[in-house]
């Protein structure tokens, strides 16, 4: 009986060495796209992340803005918004080694959509109204 019992403590001692946890990944990176952006007021963009290797264990990211009342960013999805004209700077920072990425951000004024040679729509409609009537006494004459 003392073999046998001899026996199921050195298969046990054995054992314990092929269930180990499994070795935690750790970040060696990060990557933005785009490294800059050019927004106009009241648009929004998507700003992308990866971090590196693709098997890390921690992926977890802090988002954060330089400038939030010109472009606040959302962590969730790296969603930034143009809120008032000026520059920001876009960071996410990796929980697991505090590796850093960054995204230049300008937010400009919306364009009025006028332009020489049918570019633009915003006036479109504006302009047949007004334009209609001088174009029917031109006619008439």
């Amino acid at each position: 009986m003392k073999g046998v019992r001899v026996f199921a403590l050195v298969l046990a001692i054995s054992l314990t060495g092929c269930f180990q946890a499994a070795a935690s990944v750790p970040v060696t990176g990060i990557t933005i796209s785009p490294t800059s952006l050019s927004l106009e007021r009241g648009t929004t963009a998507i700003i992308t992340i990866t971090v590196h290797p693709e098997n890390a264990t921690n992926k977890g990211t802090f988002w954060s803005s330089s400038n939030t009342s010109v472009a606040p960013v959302r962590a969730s999805d790296g969603m930034v918004g143009g809120l008032s004209e000026g520059r920001a700077v876009i960071t996410v920072r990796t929980d697991d080694g505090g590796y850093t990425a960054s995204c230049d951000v300008a937010v400009t004024s919306p364009s009025l959509g006028c332009s020489v040679g049918g570019g633009g729509a915003l006036f479109g409609a504006a302009s047949l109204v007004l334009l209609a009537p001088l174009a029917l006494l031109l006619l008439r004459r």
